[in-house]
């Protein structure tokens, strides 16, 4: 049996307000990944990033550089999700005295 290509999907394109740089990258339309690390460096949107990292990949699908950015994406991502300890305070309340 011969070995199967897995061809990634193409990309989807989450973006719904795209800065002026990623609309640029859409119209380049380049075929080569290092293009799209490119892009995905300059952009501050998540989504964004996350779109040129996975067209990075679609077209590379074993760029070591493309792979460990999306990861690092994601643990960015869910960092920013946990939840922040809070400091457990016991709360005085300061009253009138009664005489």
């Amino acid at each position: 049996m011969a070995p199967q290509s897995t061809k990634s999907l193409f990309p989807v394109n989450r973006v719904t307000d795209p800065s002026i740089d990623f609309v640029e990258a859409l119209q380049e339309d380049s075929n080569m990944e290092v293009d799209w690390l490119f892009w995905a460096s300059k952009l501050t949107s998540r989504d964004e990033q996350l779109y040129c990292l996975e067209r990075a990949l679609y077209i590379h699908p074993n760029s070591r550089e493309a792979a460990d950015a999306l990861r690092q994406l994601s643990q960015t991502t869910q960092s920013a999700h946990r939840p922040a300890l809070v400091a457990r305070r016991r709360w005085v309340t300061f009253g009138k005295s009664e005489a």
